[in-house]
């Protein structure tokens, strides 16, 4: 066999030998990459932590949502509805009963003082409230009236504990009047208020 021929075929093997060789690390690459890819979790979970958007900053992820896919409307029933709950639920934790209820609260920061006061919370009374019974908030309707903009009628069903494994149902309507204010609106990480809603009347109807 002539030397040039002999030559050319140890090329042509060559040039076989480094192509499976990047076939393989390709493969292998490939491979890595679709793994990694079945890692990815895709968390439903926004909180509002910038000006422009609502983001969530955790270990393993970010996730960004725009500031306009969330409507004002939708934004203030999410926050009335978080409200509602925490003005009348009630859970034997008197450190969280505090935070939810007390001076400078959440009920207290999403209220005007006369909507807060309305409560009728016995602030200086919540070292005892470890010993009462939960009270759970079921909404069951919701809707903006028509003619209020910024007034909401409102059905809730609270479930009160007798300490022994039944509760005592009380339905209550609701008008719940709010506004925007300012100053108080807030993005944080666990909490925020990016239109600045505040309540300001909670007009309180026991249903017979």
């Amino acid at each position: 066999m002539p030397v040039s021929t002999q030559k050319s075929w140890h090329f042509v093997r060559l040039s076989m030998v480094l192509c499976w060789v990047l076939w393989l690390i390709t493969f292998f690459i490939s491979m890595t990459l679709f793994q990694a890819i079945l890692q990815v979790r895709v968390i439903a979970q926004v909180v509002p932590t910038a000006e422009k958007g609502l983001h969530s900053f955790k270990d393993d992820y970010v996730q960004a949502v725009p500031m306009d896919a969330v409507s004002r409307e939708a934004m203030d029933e999410l926050l009335i509805r978080y409200y509602l709950e925490m003005r009348y639920a009630r859970i034997p934790d008197v450190a969280e009963m505090k935070r939810r209820w007390g001076y400078g609260g959440i009920v207290a920061y999403f209220s005007t003082v006369a909507a807060y006061r309305s409560a009728h919370y016995d602030v200086d009374g919540l070292e005892t409230i470890d010993g009462k019974t939960p009270i759970v908030v079921d909404i069951r309707y919701m809707q903006l009236r028509k003619d209020l903009k910024t007034t909401y009628e409102v059905i809730l069903d609270l479930y009160e504990s007798d300490g022994n494994g039944h509760w005592k149902k009380v339905t209550r309507n609701l008008t719940v009047s709010f506004t925007h204010v300012a100053e108080r609106v807030f993005r944080g990480r666990n909490l925020s208020n990016p239109y600045g809603l505040i309540v300001t009347g909670v007009d309180d109807r026991k249903s017979l």
